[in-house]
């Protein structure tokens, strides 16, 4: 249930003063001359009431985002159930490519969370209770259908998993650098090594009682034509390993393909980056590849917006092909006065816009499928389950 109780324990979600081990990380203006921070747009009291009638509308009708039919509607939906503020705000988002464009959009109190009705945080993802979460995933979706895109899953993210996961801190990931880990995650794009990633991605935060930052790094905020690497960047010499990746078995055998970090528009490009994987020791990137890397990746750490700390409700709205996104380091269920908290829970969802293209890594008979694990190269699914 969506009510007007907030999550306990966040009072503020204001920018935020983060330990001196991370001020390296703030906005740096040498380095900067596109825009330096995501547009943050507060949600009003008659918005959130009127998200919390739709969600319960949407869950009445359809009971679950996997509905065809519900995202057979789902653009018509979005232009029915969400404000017109708010559609008009994520309609110019959609086409916002240009030099002062981040490429974020951040929701402020986007809907109120029932914390007693969500319940404890599950240990792991795999442990959530799908149920609790309905009225949240359609609300989601609605962001996605103003924004032009059709729901996706991919089978390189947890073979699919449903279109929206549960990210959630495991203890058995705990020193991993990933989305279930503690460890500081730096700024990367959504499945950078497939040729086909998601275009639009979502982050709701359910709580967030750790006051974790959210880190974003927009492409726009570099000058890269005073950049010395630019030009090494658009070259396809870059290998993405997959070191830290649950299927990385599978995928091995094209982990020396290589490919472009910038690429598309030649004055506003996108952005394909993983830090974490590109600079690992196991990347054997060549010499050329891996001093462009890490000149590029210290511009990057430079103008990475850091004062986003998210409360419960809050939702962030990325062009994956212009913003990468990471976060701070978690310890997860303790806040910052070593009190022990429910751990942070939040909700991920992802979409495509240019059908045809994905459709080419797609499964034949589920076209929203994506059977694509690395450089454009698929996996062989014969017998799938799927709505």
């Amino acid at each position: 249930m969506i009510d007007a109780r907030l999550e306990p324990d966040v009072v503020s979600q204001e920018a935020h003063t983060l330990p001196e081990r991370k001020q390296s990380l703030g906005a740096d203006p040498d380095v900067l001359s596109g825009p330096t921070a995501p547009e943050v747009v507060q949600v009003t009291d008659d918005e959130r009431d009127h998200i919390a009638r739709a969600a319960g509308l949407l869950s009445q009708r359809y009971g679950s985002i996997d509905s065809p039919e519900f995202r057979r509607m789902l653009p018509a939906l979005a232009g029915q159930h969400l404000p017109q503020r708010l559609y008009m705000l994520l309609a110019d988002f959609r086409d916002a490519f240009q030099r002062t464009d981040y490429g974020a959009l951040i929701l402020k109190k986007m809907l109120n969370v029932d914390q007693d009705s969500l319940g404890p945080t599950p240990a792991r993802w795999q442990e959530a209770e799908l149920e609790k979460i309905k009225p949240y995933e359609f609300i989601t979706a609605l962001i996605h259908g103003a924004l032009g895109g059709t729901l996706a899953q991919f089978y390189y993210q947890r073979k699919g998993g449903g279109f929206s996961h549960c990210v959630i801190q495991d203890p058995a990931m705990k020193e991993t650098e990933t989305g279930a880990g503690e460890v500081e995650l730096r700024p990367h794009t959504e499945s950078a090594n497939l040729h086909h990633s998601p275009d639009f991605i979502t982050f709701l935060w359910l709580r967030n009682i750790e006051r974790v930052p959210c880190y974003l790094f927009s492409i726009r905020s570099l000058d890269l034509a005073e950049k010395r690497y630019e030009k090494i960047l658009r070259e396809p010499i870059f290998k993405k390993p997959l070191v830290a990746d649950n299927l990385a078995s599978e995928a091995q055998q094209w982990a020396d393909q290589a490919v472009p970090v910038l690429y598309g528009n030649p004055l506003h490009p996108w952005l394909r980056v993983d830090f974490i994987e590109q600079l690992s020791s196991g990347a054997d990137q060549s010499q050329r590849a891996q001093q462009a890397l890490e000149a590029f990746e210290q511009d990057a750490r430079a103008a990475t917006y850091t004062a986003l700390v998210p409360g419960g409700g809050d939702l962030c709205v990325l062009n994956n092909k212009m913003c990468a996104h990471g976060r701070g380091p978690v310890q997860a269920g303790v806040d910052s006065n070593a009190n022990a908290v429910e751990k942070r829970w939040m909700l991920r969802m992802m979409s495509v816009v240019d059908r045809f293209a994905f459709y080419e890594t797609a499964h034949s008979r589920h076209p929203y499928f994506s059977k694509e694990m690395h450089t454009g190269k698929t996996v062989e699914l014969q017998e799938i389950t799927l709505p």
